[in-house]
């Protein structure tokens, strides 16, 4: 088993690059309706989702996030939330919620300038979050 898991999209890249000990499968832009039906879930500790930022208005980020957490046995989930996706964001927190997991605001971390990704900084103040 897994120690760690990162999963989703280019936050998660960025997290990936900072906590170099979890395996990563991440890819750069990745809705959340692409990436369950990929079906990437791995067998881990600890679990490290973001996703729901590259969700247009056809996908249902509730629907999705439930269906990719209902496959994820890890003892940890940690869910990363997006910066400015408000139908994201709750759909999150409420999955969150239900599951009892740990919840991340990217907007609480230096930001880069297109105010949607961390700054090199941000990266490292998230992965130190994570890591508590």
């Amino acid at each position: 088993m897994l120690e760690c898991f990162i999963v989703g999209d280019s936050i998660a890249v960025g997290i990936s690059k900072e906590m170099k000990k979890c395996k990563a499968v991440a890819e750069v832009g990745i809705s959340s309706k692409r990436w369950v039906a990929q079906k990437h879930v791995m067998d881990a500790n600890t679990t490290i989702i973001s996703l729901g930022a590259n969700d247009g208005p056809k996908v249902d980020s509730k629907k999705e996030l439930t269906a990719l957490r209902n496959e994820i046995t890890s003892k940890k989930v940690i869910w990363i939330l997006p910066a400015g996706k408000p139908a994201q964001r709750d759909a999150i927190f409420f999955i969150a919620k239900q599951h009892g997991d740990i919840v991340v605001d990217v907007a609480g971390v230096p930001l880069a300038r297109d105010k949607k990704h961390p700054s090199a900084q941000g990266y490292k103040d998230l992965a130190k979050k994570i890591s508590k």
